[in-house]
């Protein structure tokens, strides 16, 4: 058992969470509004790019760890 095995896990349970949050985003099934105090506006776009970026820092971050867990 490596030094960084929970926070290695951790890192890829987010992870494989992000990844389920973004299937349905990116297919169209679920759009995120958001009430800019005068009208409601789509930010889904911002949403999936921010999820995205999120998954390949935990991407990074595993790589990272699992380097130093050797």
């Amino acid at each position: 058992m490596g030094r960084y095995d929970q926070i290695i896990d951790w890192f890829k349970q987010r992870h494989d969470t992000l990844l389920d949050d973004l299937e349905p985003l990116e297919s169209g099934l679920r759009r995120m509004m958001e009430f800019d105090g005068y009208d409601w506006r789509d930010v889904t776009p911002q949403l999936i790019a921010e999820t995205k970026r999120k998954i390949e820092e935990l991407e990074l971050l595993v790589t990272i760890y699992e380097g130093r867990n050797a």
